[in-house]
């Protein structure tokens, strides 16, 4: 999956087309449709999407039907869509919204669902502020506003209907499932009542009987009291563990070494494969918001590529590649004119992206490793081997091979591959074209070894072989 972050409908429906489908996506996560507030201080920020107004879906990504046919393209290109789904907070501040619904957030009025101040969490709410002002306190945690925002009583029947119906909207239009935005807010019940309430997705796209595929953005990181298997039985939760360990090890800051990612599972305490949904960064992770340091991103190309590298290689969780605009200012939104209309994706002669967007699930030595994975679907992780430090390499059964130097060291070594004799083309450095390669040759000897050479200088310290790469 790639979160094409902050994009318009008509450029997501054009990438599922030209790139994504073609080069094994499997789907996008696209940002929250619906109605919300346009914020003029600071203009148009990225966090106004996550403040809603209504459930029409008219945002600055684009109207209904604009939303309807990026569905269906995509849909058609063999890539599914996921909405990021805001479901619990509402806009506490007075303006516009991107469908001109009018609304009152001091009397919490919201006429275009409509619900009115008795469809929010204040009476429950026993802090004094109003406010989450104790972590630890589970019941302020999930009643009262989380940074102002007027917190949904989703324990409400009526209130249920409403989010449902919503979600069964989009179902209906034909997207596959949902990110659910801030679960830990919610309890639990609500949630798996708003859940059982969900239709099957459509079933001439997906087949007969299909749910949607849910995955709960939850970070428990920091947390004593809410943890992310409080919510593993209804549905995939987020593992920010896994994004947080992982730029411990790569960034080498500690004493961490890549020889610890053969035990990660155990290692770092992380919820079962079948329960995770696992990234390097998201929209929040990489502004250094959600309490957690900023972790590795697209402005340290280096180690963002050896840590994708390693997520797209190791069979744990389902993994989402970031698709990022450039950014300075952490509440900047994504590149726009001067009355806040976001501009078109454009795609440069190397098949990068320009007009300020980063599209790093268009890098070469990603991409890559996306078909790599794919590949490798259903084998283990076979012939580890590891310098006790930072060279790591590791086969998944006879069909890949990875190797990576992060270390200070060069990487000089004869290392077993589990692949068959031949001639391979690495898909880090280059592509295979025809019979040809356009960048490093591996060969692998008799006995399925072969010498691996990286410089410590290298900037991309990484070699990926595969059955297809076989020249």
């Amino acid at each position: 999956m790639v979160q094409l972050f902050e994009w318009k409908w008509s450029d997501i429906a054009a990438e599922c087309e030209r790139f994504l489908g073609p080069n094994g996506y499997g789907a996008v996560e696209v940002s929250p449709p619906n109605e919300h507030v346009l914020i003029n201080e600071p203009f148009r920020p990225w966090w106004q999407r996550y403040q809603p107004i209504s459930y029409k879906l008219i945002s600055r990504s684009g109207n209904e039907q604009e939303f309807i046919e990026m569905v269906q393209r995509c849909n058609n290109a063999g890539v599914r869509i996921y909405v990021d789904a805001v479901i619990s907070f509402f806009c506490p501040t007075p303006g516009n919204g991107t469908a001109g619904s009018y609304y009152d957030p001091v009397k919490k009025y919201y006429p275009s669902i409509p619900y009115g101040p008795d469809d929010f969490n204040d009476k429950k709410c026993k802090s004094l502020s109003g406010l989450i002002e104790n972590n630890d306190d589970i019941e302020q945690v999930r009643n009262c506003k989380l940074l102002g925002l007027h917190d949904l009583d989703t324990s409400k029947e009526e209130v249920r209907e409403k989010v449902s119906a919503y979600l069964n909207h989009l179902i209906e239009i034909g997207v596959a499932g949902f990110r659910l935005d801030g679960v830990k807010y919610i309890w639990p019940n609500d949630l798996e009542s708003i859940y059982l309430k969900l239709n099957n997705v459509t079933k001439s796209i997906f087949g007969f009987n299909k749910r949607p595929f849910i995955y709960q953005d939850i970070n428990d990181v920091n947390d004593n009291v809410i943890k992310s298997t409080d919510y593993t039985h209804l549905a995939r939760v987020t593992e920010f563990k896994y994004a947080i360990n992982l730029k411990e090890v790569v960034s080498k800051k500690t004493n961490r070494t890549m020889s610890e990612l053969k035990n990660l599972e155990k290692l770092w305490s992380l919820v079962p494969d079948e329960d995770s949904l696992i990234f390097i960064n998201n929209h929040n992770t990489q502004r250094g918001n959600d309490g957690i340091d900023p972790v590795i991103t697209y402005k340290n190309p280096r180690e963002y590529k050896i840590a994708t590298a390693f997520m797209l290689a190791w069979p744990y969780g389902f993994a989402k590649v970031m698709s990022s605009y450039d950014f300075n200012d952490i509440s900047i939104g994504p590149p726009a004119d001067d009355y806040g209309n976001t501009r078109n994706v454009t795609i440069t002669k190397n098949d990068g992206c320009g007009n300020g967007w980063a599209c790093e699930h268009r890098w070469r030595q990603i991409v890559q490793m996306v078909k790599f994975r794919n590949l490798s679907i259903g084998y283990g992780v076979e012939n580890w081997w590891d310098n006790k430090r930072n060279q790591i390499a590791f086969s998944r059964g006879n069909i890949s091979f990875i190797a990576i130097n992060n270390d200070i060291y060069d990487m000089n070594a004869e290392l077993k591959t589990g692949l068959s004799p031949g001639k391979y083309c690495d898909i880090i450095s280059g592509v295979k074209k025809n019979s040809l390669c356009t960048g490093l040759i591996i060969t692998i000897d008799q006995n399925g070894t072969t010498r691996i050479n990286i410089s410590k200088e290298d900037q991309n310290p990484i070699i990926a072989i595969n059955i297809e790469s076989k020249l």
